[in-house]
């Protein structure tokens, strides 16, 4: 990583993250083959690069792409000398200098990372400086502050949650073995069992890239429903998280209880047991209380 440039952060001089031979390496790994743009292009973006040459190089890339046009020394020149931008990038010169030193294609999803990180790093910095801001200004109330860092640190985040694009081919490879061993293993279990057989036949289980919706009229048991789906995935080994805007963590627990024991809910509530339903009670905190359940009851 270079140093060479300072930035003040915090009352502080640091360095700003940054490695001028990753962001060369990138734009000279696609000048010398256009293929590799198209493996980079999906998540590296031109405010990732540090250098102001390299972020009007790569913004300049990126529009003759989307011309449909070829990437070489040529196309991108005419675009930065239109734009006049040629000399504030180096020149023609610097063109053929990124190509005349750069390590190889074959490797530019490799430096497009490490471009990609330090940007990730810069903007950390950028969030925290902007956090303590917020913390020392006693204008702002504590909750318009909280919600406020939160959503500065979101904003620098947010990206890592995004998955690349990925080829036909890849996930093509994935579904033709998944198939494969299923037709060899007939029983195997295919998704995480929801505990009531005839839905899982129908579903194969609860599948990790699918989002169900369970709607029914007040009273019809969809509360019910749900956490017993929920105790019974964790009794698989699961880690369930219930989310609730209604119900608190104590009722809900409640319910889960009576779920497992088959003890009214009026007499846990009550604590009026027999010694035998008292027994049951134990037992049944005790397994639970291993079992990998998170409640989130934040109201709405």
């Amino acid at each position: 990583m270079s140093d060479q440039t300072m930035t003040n952060f915090s009352g502080y001089e640091l360095a700003a993250p940054y490695s001028e031979e990753a962001e060369n390496a990138v734009l000279g790994a696609v000048l010398l083959n256009n293929d590799a743009y198209m493996g980079i292009a999906a998540f590296l973006k031109p405010t990732d690069f540090f250098l102001k040459r390299s972020e009007l190089i790569w913004s300049a890339i990126q529009r003759i792409v989307e011309r449909g046009d070829a990437i070489d020394l040529v196309t991108v020149s005419e675009e930065l000398r239109n734009l006049k931008q040629l000399e504030s990038v180096g020149g023609t010169s610097f063109l053929f200098d990124l190509v005349s030193s750069a390590p190889t294609s074959v490797n530019a999803e490799v430096y497009a990372r490490l471009v990609e990180r330090a940007a990730l790093r810069r903007n950390l910095m950028e969030a925290a400086d902007q956090i303590k801001r917020l913390a020392t200004d006693e204008t702002l109330e504590t909750d318009t502050v909280t919600a406020q860092a939160e959503k500065a640190l979101f904003a620098v985040t947010e990206r890592t949650l995004r998955r690349d694009v990925v080829t036909l081919r890849e996930v093509l490879g994935e579904f033709y073995e998944r198939v494969e061993a299923r037709m060899n293993n007939p029983d195997i279990q295919i998704g995480l069992p929801t505990g009531f057989r005839d839905l899982d036949l129908l579903l194969g289980g609860l599948q990790r890239s699918d989002l169900l919706i369970f709607a029914g009229r007040p009273g019809m048991g969809k509360t019910s429903f749900l956490l017993s789906v929920a105790l019974n995935a964790a009794k698989f080994g699961a880690k369930v998280a219930i989310f609730s805007m209604e119900m608190g963590a104590e009722q809900i627990v409640q319910r889960l209880v009576s779920m497992e024991t088959g003890i009214d809910m009026q007499f846990l509530r009550l604590g009026s047991l027999s010694q035998s339903q008292w027994e049951l009670f134990v037992q049944a905190t005790g397994r639970m209380s291993e079992m990998h359940i998170f409640i989130d009851d934040t109201p709405a």
